[in-house]
């Protein structure tokens, strides 16, 4: 017998709202489990992913709802199909769903009972609703505009001069951070409370939480189990739209452009370590070359090389990449060419971790595979493909060189992340354009352990005054971070010697001349120099030749 919508009347979802959602929590619709498992066959509703080529009016891929008739059985995901059945049988016996311990996942177990796009609409609204001027960034931004790898979390951002706050801690950033919890999540937990008792086991949203020393991002895993997050960024996006479309929010959101810019500059910067260091960053890459795909097929004219694509990404990055990197310090030492440089070595020599055939290779090669196997099929190749061209992309070979010892430590178990402590050798290339840098800009960059074990044999403790000892190591870090040279027209002028190495002219007497009996310093009439000892002692051959020497303009 049929309702009144034309369906099975026990069957109908509208007569039974209750059978809108799976034994997993997640509309019926849209669970990727139940659709993909049914009888081998994808369900009509389940998104396949975007007809590439189709164009909304925002430059942007429509999402497209095809019915795939002929999905072969060896592309279902058996664990996710047993997990399926042993849910099934454990509602039917009236058992609570309690998963195999790191049978599906290592991940906490949070069944996501309200749906991403509710969410998302829901938290935008919140905040816009009080001038926060949001917008969604990361994984989710891209999936809704046609990228291939599921959701994951919710990464929302807010530029921090509109803010006026430097962080969540501060007077501003404080009220945003207290206004979520206590007004927002109030009002979240009355708004889906209902949808949270579908499930068996209890349903919750958490209180944001600062993430990091820096507070600048705060979130939690846990909003009816999807995890989101709110990020405070230095600089506005140069664009942003509004995402339309079936099951997509109407929220603000970085283009697929900008969403390639940032998965570059993530893939490249990435700071975690471990397990979360092989998984993220493996997971930027993938992105970085999924939205390069959706840009060739929704551009005007010819689609861009993965040459092209990695040089508009580094001209679109360099100034966030000077200030937040994996060199250990403040870039600003480094011209235009030779920060693109460092930047294009990394992307290519990252690119080269992860590709791997399946079972070969270290974890970042397997994870990579995983991934990009994972895709659907006329996809597949083309990432494949963009994964080979990235890896032979033109590098200087002496940038490879240089960074090769450290992508090994990078590599390796069981770091296998960034070292924190230290910095790359090549970030320390010095510039040999533009004006002097500022010396306290030049000083911030330095840890507090910078250059004391090259100088250590130069500079020791015994018959050196500690508080001499220190600015003789201010002057070597000075003229090490500029290449070599301070203009110094007059050193008995207390205003040029601050304004050259950031000392008086008394202490810079003392020190100039300690360290010119360690024939570490040369003065000269254009300025101080670095003596050929030092250079030899800090720079490399081929660094070297990018030093001035007195009587050179």
């Amino acid at each position: 017998m049929r309702c009144i919508h034309g369906e099975p009347e026990k069957k109908c979802v509208r007569c039974n709202p209750e059978k809108a959602y799976c034994s997993h929590g997640m509309r019926r619709s849209s669970c990727m489990t139940c659709n993909r498992t049914s009888q081998g066959k994808s369900s009509p509703d389940l998104w396949q992913g975007p007809s590439r080529g189709k164009q909304s009016k925002h430059g942007r891929k429509e999402r497209s709802f095809q019915k795939h008739q002929e999905r072969s059985s060896d592309e279902i995901n058996p664990e996710l199909f047993r997990l399926s059945e042993q849910v099934a049988k454990a509602r039917k016996d009236g058992q609570p769903l309690v998963p195999k311990k790191a049978e599906v996942s290592a991940e906490p177990d949070l069944i996501e009972s309200v749906s991403k796009e509710e969410i998302a609409q829901f938290f935008y609204e919140k905040l816009m609703a009080e001038d926060i001027h949001v917008y969604l960034s990361g994984g989710a931004a891209l999936s809704w505009q046609g990228g291939s790898r599921p959701i994951s979390d919710l990464d929302f951002r807010v530029v921090a001069s509109d803010l006026e706050c430097g962080s969540f801690t501060e007077r501003q950033g404080a009220a945003v951070f207290d206004y979520i919890n206590e007004v927002v999540l109030k009002q979240l937990r009355e708004k889906f409370k209902e949808a949270a008792k579908r499930l068996d086991k209890d349903s919750s949203a958490n209180e944001f939480e600062a993430i990091g020393e820096d507070v600048i991002t705060i979130g939690t895993p846990n909003w009816f189990g999807v995890e989101i997050s709110l990020s405070l960024v230095p600089w506005a996006p140069s664009e942003t739209i509004t995402l339309e479309g079936d099951d997509v929010p109407e929220v603000e959101a970085l283009p697929l452009h900008e969403l390639r810019n940032d998965k570059f500059k993530a893939m490249i910067s990435r700071t975690k370590r471990g397990e979360d260091s092989i998984k993220k960053v493996a997971q930027d890459l993938y992105d970085f070359l999924d939205a390069t795909v959706l840009l060739d097929d929704g551009g005007e004219g010819h689609a861009l090389s993965m040459a092209e694509h990695l040089e508009a990404a580094i001209s679109a990055r360099t100034r966030e990449y000077q200030v937040a990197n994996l060199e250990g310090m403040r870039l600003d030492h480094l011209d235009e060419e030779a920060l693109r440089e460092l930047m294009r070595a990394r992307a290519v020599l990252t690119a080269q971790a992860h590709l791997g055939s399946q079972g070969k290779g270290g974890p970042r090669k397997r994870m990579m595979h995983q991934l990009i196997e994972s895709a659907p099929k006329p996809l597949k190749a083309r990432l494949w493909k963009k994964l080979e061209r990235l890896c032979v992309v033109s590098v200087l070979p002496e940038s490879k060189t240089r960074l090769r010892p450290w992508m090994a430590k990078w590599n390796q178990a069981p770091l296998q992340g960034p070292q924190r402590q230290g910095m790359s050798r090549v970030s320390l290339l010095p510039s040999t354009q533009g004006q002097e840098a500022h010396v306290g800009d030049l000083l911030e960059m330095c840890p507090e352990d910078f250059l004391v074990d090259p100088l250590d044999d130069y500079l020791p403790a015994a018959n050196v005054d500690g508080e001499l000892r220190g600015h003789m190591l201010q002057m070597m870090r000075v003229l090490f971070l500029s290449g070599g040279f301070r203009t110094l027209a007059d050193s008995k002028s207390t205003v040029q010697t601050l304004t050259a190495v950031g000392l008086t002219q008394n202490q810079f007497d003392k020190a100039y001349k300690a360290l010119k009996k360690h024939k570490l310093v040369e003065g000269h009439d254009e300025g101080l120099f670095l003596s050929p000892t030092a250079k030899a002692l800090l720079y490399s051959p081929s660094e070297q030749q990018f030093l001035r020497v007195p009587g050179e303009q």
